[in-house]
C-alpha cells in the first residue's frame, strides 16, 4: 500500500514555467511529473554512459587505461628502452673519445696510452640479447658458406 501511494505522488504532474523577468513573458512552459524526469535523467545518464563506453572501447584510447595495452605495445615499450640504453652509451662513448682527442691535443697524455674502447656493433648487440631476423640468419649463412668456399 505504502509503495502505491508513493507511486501515485510521483506521477503527479507539475507545470513548471520560466518567465522572463523585465518583460514578465513566459518563455518555456513544462508538464512534468517526478517519475518523468527521473525516466529523463536515467536516460541521459545511460546514453552518457553508453557513448563514453564506445569511445574508450572503440578507439586507441583503451590503450591508455591500465591492463589494456596489447602485447605489441608492451614489445615496442621494451624495444624503444633497449635503443635508448644503446644511445646513451653511444653519447657516453663519443664523449669519452673527445675529451681523449682533447687531452692528446694538449698533450696531458700521450697517445699509446689511451685505452681502447669496445666499441662494435657485434658485442653492442650481443648485450641486447636481440635475436636475429630470418633474412639475417639467411644473410649470415650466405657469408660463411662463401667464406668456406674462398679457403679451399
Amino acid at each position: 500500500m505504502k509503495f502505491k501511494e508513493i507511486l501515485d505522488k510521483l506521477k503527479i504532474k507539475y507545470n513548471v514555467v520560466v518567465i522572463d523577468e523585465h518583460t514578465l513573458t513566459e518563455k518555456y512552459n513544462i508538464h512534468l511529473s517526478w517519475l518523468g524526469l527521473i525516466n529523463l535523467v536515467g536516460l541521459i545518464v545511460i546514453i552518457v554512459l553508453s557513448l563514453t563506453s564506445l569511445i574508450l572501447f572503440a578507439t586507441p584510447i583503451k590503450n591508455y587505461l591500465p591492463g589494456f595495452e596489447s602485447a605489441r605495445i608492451h614489445r615496442e615499450v621494451i624495444e624503444q628502452g633497449a635503443r635508448m640504453d644503446s644511445l646513451t652509451r653511444e653519447i657516453e662513448m663519443a664523449g669519452q673519445q673527445l675529451m681523449n682527442i682533447k687531452m692528446v691535443i694538449a698533450g696531458e697524455i700521450e697517445v699509446d696510452s689511451i685505452p681502447e674502447a669496445d666499441t662494435s656493433i657485434i658485442s653492442r648487440n650481443k648485450e641486447l640479447k636481440i635475436d636475429a631476423s630470418e633474412r639475417e640468419k639467411a644473410f649470415r649463412e650466405e657469408m660463411e658458406k662463401k667464406n668456406t668456399e674462398k679457403k679451399r
